[in-house]
């Protein structure tokens, strides 16, 4: 193995830590974002509902947003807690091979992939509950103000 090897094995090791380290960083910037946006409207709205005596319907409604809202946080925790361990994995796997000459690009790039195919799933999950959750405050809001 050459000097070339070497540096980009340690290029790819650096840049695997840096996304690690980021996608801690986004964890809780994000699940923060949704749970204070989502989740303070959706009780909000909840709070008048009951206070007003609204019918059961209305207050299912919040509840279901409030559902999706929660599990969309939840998720996303999830999400980026196994981001970290994907990124650790593949941290790991660069280290095994450092130094060998079996390094295969194509072979490195297969376990990526396959390590982050659950993590891309649980990201369009959040993504959609998210979206759900919007589009239900909006609809509710629009036909409990007409």
């Amino acid at each position: 193995m050459d000097e070339k090897d070497i540096e980009y094995y340690e290029k790819e090791y650096d840049r695997l830590e840096s996304i690690r380290s980021a996608s801690e960083d986004l964890r809780e910037e994000r699940t923060f974002d949704i749970a204070s946006g989502g989740l303070a409207l959706s009780i909000g709205i909840f709070v008048y509902l009951t206070a007003n005596e609204k019918p059961l319907q209305c207050k299912c409604i919040i509840i279901l947003v409030m559902i999706c809202f929660g599990l969309a946080i939840v998720l996303n925790y999830i999400s980026h807690y196994e981001s970290v361990r994907v990124m650790e994995r593949n941290i790991g796997t660069v280290d095994k091979w450092k130094g060998k000459r079996e390094y295969d690009a194509k072979k490195l790039q297969k376990r990526y992939d396959k390590r982050s195919c659950f993590l891309s799933l649980l990201n369009w999950v959040v993504f959609a509950l998210t979206i759900i959750g919007v589009c239900f405050i909006v609809v509710y809001g629009i036909g409990f103000v007409i």
